[in-house]
């Protein structure tokens, strides 16, 4: 089989029933070597106390500073910390701040747990357009993902002037914390985030929904090793209705989008193919591919630009990874591997 531009060889059919056995255990041995190892590295991290110059994330997108800044910002634009919220939700903290949103710890008191309420911009979602005909209908089918590996989408409402979903509170880790903290991560833990990352988006392109904003700041990592793709804030269905680009802007994040994405073009499940690239890119190397001083400039790089080879920086990467995220970072689609559980495969056969 041939993943983009990355030949992968499968196991002979020769091998039979007691050597396939073999192998799955195998693989189940490694895998829980490597969510060990991973267990570990975040033990590790909560021991130590976060160095407060290097911009630390806290269990969100956002960083200390910004989450204190977003929560005076958030007055004006969503509930008050302390308050009642839609007669329901004890609002308990900010979690993070975005361009569709801000995203809260709150408590639910019907249900007696805490959940995440995120408040929706009203530009990005007024009354009447077709961004929210599009977003009651991503909820509809967010809602029937139960992966251990997604955040669990709840409900939509509106209250107070506000539209608001809410999702399960995933206590833990971004990665984008754990990225700030430790720099390029060891190989074992690092395969097991992205092995964890691919198989919650297979559950989320099965769905049939793009995610379009796979980022470090959307992938929490739980102190039990568990990994989480979150915040459905930009996505979209897979057949191309859109609910978060306005007069044809461009919406994202620079730095993870794909070429495809950054030029304004059609998509498909390829293109968040390309931003799991760009995270393991990250991910194993500490820097991510592509750098500029300003948005349009990491935009145009992804457009044409060849990044770095991650040996480069890395230069104890295995080849085989090294070419699975080149054929990731692919800028043809039909480079890229075609789908979440090709990757999957494909990351199950490096050998830590």
């Amino acid at each position: 089989m041939r993943d983009g531009n990355l030949d992968v060889k499968l196991p002979s059919e020769g091998s039979g029933e007691v050597g396939l056995l073999a192998d799955a255990f195998e693989a189940l041995v490694g895998e829980l070597r490597e969510k060990r190892q991973l267990e570990d590295l975040l033990a590790e991290m909560r021991r130590r106390p976060a160095d407060a110059t290097r911009g630390v994330a806290l269990t969100s997108a956002t960083s200390a500073a910004n989450v204190t800044a977003a929560a005076g910002r958030a007055a004006a634009r969503g509930p008050l910390l302390g308050s009642t919220f839609a007669g329901r939700y004890d609002v308990l903290s900010v979690l993070g701040r975005g361009g569709m949103g801000s995203v809260y710890q709150v408590l639910d008191r019907e249900l007696d747990e805490e959940v995440a309420l995120k408040v929706l911009t009203p530009e990005a979602f007024a009354e009447g357009t077709q961004a929210v005909q599009t977003l009651k209908q991503e909820i509809r089918l967010a809602r029937k993902i139960t992966h251990p590996n997604v955040v669990r989408t709840h409900d939509l409402g509106e209250a107070d002037g506000f539209r608001f979903l809410t999702m399960e509170y995933a206590p833990g880790t971004t990665l984008r914390e754990l990225l700030d903290r430790r720099g390029a991560v060891a190989l074992a833990p690092g395969l097991q985030i992205a092995k964890q990352l691919c198989r919650g988006l297979i559950a989320i392109h099965e769905a049939g929904i793009i995610h379009r904003d796979i980022k470090p700041q959307n992938i929490m990592v739980l102190p039990n090793g568990v990994v989480k793709v979150m915040d459905f804030g930009i996505a979209r269905t897979a057949d191309g209705t859109d609910p978060s680009t306005l007069d044809g802007q461009t919406v994202g994040t620079p730095h993870y989008m794909s070429p495809e994405q950054a030029m304004g073009r059609d998509l498909d499940v390829r293109s968040d193919i390309y931003a799991v690239g760009v995270v393991l890119y990250e991910l194993f190397t500490g820097q991510r591919p592509f750098l500029g001083k300003e948005a349009a400039e990491v935009m145009h790089k992804h457009v044409s630009a060849e990044p770095p080879r991650p040996s480069s920086l890395r230069p104890d990467l295995p080849d085989y990874l090294e070419k699975l995220i080149l054929a990731c970072l692919a800028k043809r689609p039909d480079r890229r591997p075609a789908s979440a559980a090709d990757l999957y495969g494909a990351l199950t056969r490096v050998v830590a």
